[in-house]
């Protein structure tokens, strides 16, 4: 089911202590999900008053609300399909992936037993990627399908993994600061709206060596989502990353 990539307990936290509780019913959320491996769709379905639905139809298309505020005289909601930019698109690039990395992943799930398979992820989200969106439900939605699309990737290179989302931190223009500082220590000096990625996972990993959330302590990979481009700086020249 594609309500398996979501932990019953899954969670999201505002920076590093507070706890978010929206009454969020995750046995209904996870109802909502649908995926489609034969054409690579990943949708969230609320079928909770006017239909919605909201994610990514295949490759190429996605589906979203339109001016979901405003119905329609028999009291539905639009929808549009767009193009999937290619800043949207969930890429693995599988030529990285070897033959031999397959081979020891078989070798270590015989030995581990069948839990090893299962792979509980943590998202961190900046303040940038956060803007994005209106409301957490949003947000949430697309993290969902976002989750749903990578297992489909896993599926399709028969990866016997399953990713199951345990949890969010999100960071906010007033808590960034102090919660995450190694982004603002990761920027370019000289082209300061990008980040250096080699230099933000040395940060990151010193400063989650000893997280203080529990969730990161629980998850197998932690996994950060930026809304900043992304880029490295030689010789004072910037090259992007973003491509």
């Amino acid at each position: 089911p594609a309500g398996d990539v979501i932990s019953k307990d899954f969670t999201i936290f505002n920076g590093e202590n507070e706890r978010i509780d929206h009454g969020m019913d995750i046995r209904r959320l996870k109802r909502k999900l649908y995926k489609d491996n034969r054409v690579g769709a990943s949708l969230y379905v609320d079928e909770d008053g006017p239909l919605i639905i909201n994610g990514i139809i295949n490759s190429q298309m996605k589906i979203e609300p339109y001016q979901q505020e405003k119905r329609n005289i028999d009291g539905t909601t639009a929808h549009r399909v767009t193009e999937i930019s290619s800043s949207e698109s969930v890429r693995i690039n599988d030529g990285v992936i070897q033959p031999v990395f397959k081979e020891s992943l078989n070798i270590i799930k015989q030995s581990l037993g069948e839990d090893c398979g299962k792979i509980e992820t943590a998202l961190i989200l900046d303040s940038k990627f956060i803007e994005s969106f209106n409301n957490d439900s949003e947000l949430t939605q697309y993290l969902f399908n976002i989750m749903n699309k990578v297992q489909m990737y896993y599926d399709l290179l028969n990866f016997d993994l399953k990713v199951v989302l345990i949890g969010v931190i999100k960071l906010t223009k007033e808590n960034e600061t102090t919660a995450a500082p190694y982004i603002k220590n990761s920027l370019l000096p000289n082209y300061s709206e990008y980040v250096d990625v080699k230099k933000l996972a040395e940060k990151m990993t010193y400063h989650y060596c000893k997280p203080k959330i529990s969730i990161l302590n629980q998850a197998d990979g932690i996994l950060f989502i930026s809304g900043r481009p992304f880029g490295k700086e030689i010789d004072g020249n910037l090259e992007s990353m973003n491509h």
